[in-house]
């Protein structure tokens, strides 16, 4: 069921806490909505909730969603399936998906999905019960405190690892996920939650349509800088093109022909711009690398990429030798430095958003 934008936000202090956590992640769906991947445009899209089964742990958060219009909620047999499927949910809707677990050693359940969630730049809000304070030691079924913590098992996987501890904290937490989640390279957020609390009301919580997150653009100087690297010497530029250049294929195939460049791509953006010059990496094809001297090209553009050795980052032969490297990414510190195609060339690192950068280069 499509996410209605119309519902009203979770202002009301009538909602219980766990209602108020399926409240802000449906409205985070909507409103930290990414176009989705393979289609390149916003498709409308299903913000949905994946729940292994419903407990006595789980029974508040589980009956919110059901009842929520705007989530549709789906039962898997095991926690790490509602994991894998946040992960494809998310990157075919370009919506934050929900995953519910449970307490104790469901907890982990769905840890084996939480890596694959943050390479491939899925938004994903798992949310498990735990035991409140009150029973910490008592040998409470699938307790998880800090006798047993089991609730804090891989927690360094996560982008974000949040332990509830008060419902007074629910208005910082929301805060706290419309940043998270308004990050073009997704977010894989885990809510931990005491079973106490989860019934308990829930106090008025901020405006997430009101709160606006500005993304990482490039400054002026920068884009002078690059503009100076595609200038100098006379030869071309060429651009390439991984799979976060999908959503942006419009506007780059405008700038790509402005700028007279060239393009090619790694293996997971074939075909995202017609005339390519080939692909790189795995599966490769095409000449490239004939291809990029024989046209002078003097500087390389990477995009949507962060050149792995599958995606063509390990070939030294690569690029012509007085080629020059801007490497834009939208996160600092994954900047390719390990890449064998960029050693002995001079390399810009930019840090900043795709469409950002787009549209400070499109004027140039």
């Amino acid at each position: 069921m499509t996410v209605d934008t119309h519902v009203p936000e979770c202002a009301s202090t009538d909602l219980i806490v766990a209602q108020a956590l399926i409240d802000v992640a449906a409205t985070l769906s909507d409103v930290c909505a990414r176009p989705p991947r393979w289609q390149g445009a916003h498709g409308g899209g299903v913000a949905s909730c994946a729940f292994f089964l419903v407990s006595a742990a789980s029974v508040h958060l589980v009956e919110a969603a059901v009842a929520d219009p705007r989530i549709r909620a789906v039962d898997v047999s095991v926690e790490t399936m509602a994991g894998f499927g946040a992960i494809e949910a998310s990157i075919a809707t370009g919506r934050l998906q929900v995953v519910i677990g449970g307490s104790g050693p469901g907890t982990m359940g769905v840890l084996p999905a939480i890596p694959g969630a943050r390479s491939q730049g899925a938004s994903v809000l798992v949310l498990t019960p735990r035991t409140p304070a009150a029973l910490l030691g008592a040998y409470d079924i699938q307790e998880s405190s800090h006798f047993h913590p089991l609730h804090a098992v891989g927690a360094e996987l996560y982008d974000a690892f949040i332990p509830l501890g008060d419902a007074a904290e629910m208005p910082r937490l929301a805060t706290r996920l419309r940043h998270l989640f308004a990050r073009p390279q997704g977010a894989v957020v885990h809510v931990s939650v005491p079973t106490n609390i989860l019934a308990q009301p829930c106090p008025q919580l901020p405006g997430l349509h009101d709160l606006q997150v500005a993304l990482p653009a490039p400054s002026a100087l920068t884009v002078q800088r690059i503009v100076g690297l595609m200038e100098r010497g006379g030869g071309r530029t060429a651009f390439l093109l991984g799979n976060g250049c999908v959503p942006h294929r419009t506007r780059l195939d405008t700038l790509v022909a402005r700028l007279d460049a060239v393009h090619f791509s790694t293996p997971a953006a074939v075909g995202v711009l017609p005339g390519s010059l080939g692909v790189i990496g795995n599966a490769g094809s095409g000449d490239v690398a004939r291809r990029l001297r024989e046209l002078d090209v003097r500087c390389l553009i990477v995009l949507g990429t962060r050149l792995g050795t599958a995606s063509g980052g390990g070939n030294p032969e690569l690029l012509p030798e007085a080629c020059a490297v801007v490497h834009v990414d939208i996160d600092a510190g994954a900047v390719a430095g390990n890449a064998m195609a960029m050693r002995g060339r001079p390399v810009l690192a930019v840090t900043s958003d795709l469409g950002e950068f787009i549209d400070a280069l499109m004027p140039r």
